[in-house]
Formats: structure tokens, sequence, C-alpha cells
């Protein structure tokens, strides 16, 4: 039946596994020197750097800080333990920007019926029939 599908039989017998892809964070990071210390070394380091006043750094120039300070480390793994500790700064304030605010000036007024009607169309469904209907609202603004 295989044969006769175009399916070989690995993907047929594939099995999804379960849990996260990819392999395990590390759990130490090497110094110039040789040795080896656990990531919460990292972080008391991280820690330090940011207590001292005025600074306020992002992952990429923590990175070069860490490596003045003799550790080998890449810029993906102190962003990924500054982000599990909160130590993330957000440059980028998202502000949400009204962009129909010409609307508040562009108001018309009627004069007379049928001269400006206000559509809006609803989408319902309909439980007892099982089936969806459309619905539109026509308002006469006068």
């Amino acid at each position: 039946m295989l044969q006769w599908c175009g399916v070989n039989r690995s993907s047929f017998y594939y099995r999804c596994k379960s849990g996260k892809q990819g392999r395990k964070p590390s759990t130490h990071t090497l110094m110039k020197d040789g040795n080896e210390l656990s990531n919460i070394s990292v972080i008391i380091a991280v820690k330090f750097i940011l207590g001292i006043e005025f600074v306020d750094y992002g992952y990429r120039v923590m990175t070069s800080s860490l490596r003045q300070e003799g550790f080998l480390i890449n810029r993906k793994k102190v962003y990924r333990l500054m982000a599990e500790q909160g130590l993330l700064y957000c440059s980028k304030i998202q502000v949400k920007t009204d962009k129909r605010k010409f609307v508040q000036y562009y108001t018309q007024q009627a004069e007379a019926p049928m001269q400006q009607l206000c559509m809006d169309i609803k989408y319902l469904h309909i439980h007892g029939a099982g089936r969806n209907a459309l619905v539109l609202t026509v308002l006469d603004r006068i």
C-alpha cells in the first residue's frame, strides 16, 4: 500500500518527538584563563555591571563588557541569561499612534434625509439553524 501511494516506510511510521528541539542550553561558561564558571557567576557579574551608576546596557554592550572581564561568551548566551533574569532593557518604547486622527475633524452635517448614510455589516451565527447570516445596518444621519 505504501509503494502504491509513493510514501516511504520511514515516513509512515514517523512519530513526532515531544519536548523542545535542539541542544540544551549550556550551564557553564569558560574564562580566558581556562577556568569554568557556572551561569550563576555570569548573572552575578551582569548584575554587578548594571549596578554601577549611570549604566544601562543592553545585551550587546554587556557582551563586550563581559569579554573585557575575561569571559568567553557570545551575545546569544548573554541575551538568554539576561532575559531569564529580567535584566533586558527595552530601548524601543512602543507607543500606540492613532492613525485615524483625521476623523475627528472630518465630520459632515446632513441637510436632508438620505444625504448621509452610515452602514455596518455584521456576521452572525444562528444557533437554532446552525447557519451563519450577514446583517446590514443602514442609518440615516440627519
